[in-house]
């Protein structure tokens, strides 16, 4: 497994060590919604926790990834 990110963007490779020919498994956000300042995972049993850290803890995220002004409310 290969975590890979910058401040805009993440991309998470999940390779299937049981299956040599099978293609990777890949969760990719090329333009976040800010600033990260670091990102890594934990590996649970059936799942896989991927965790975002804000480098400004005090903006608010109404979706991850940037695709202009929200359409929707917080509530």
């Amino acid at each position: 497994m290969k975590l890979e990110y910058t401040e805009r963007s993440f991309c998470l490779v999940v390779e299937n060590p049981k299956k040599a020919d099978a293609p990777p498994q890949i969760l990719s956000f090329n333009k976040l919604t800010a600033d990260i300042s670091d990102a890594t995972y934990k590996i649970k049993p059936h799942r896989v926790i991927v965790t975002l850290t804000k480098a400004n803890p005090d903006k608010k995220w109404h979706t991850i990834n940037d695709k202009g002004e929200p359409n929707n409310e917080l509530v």
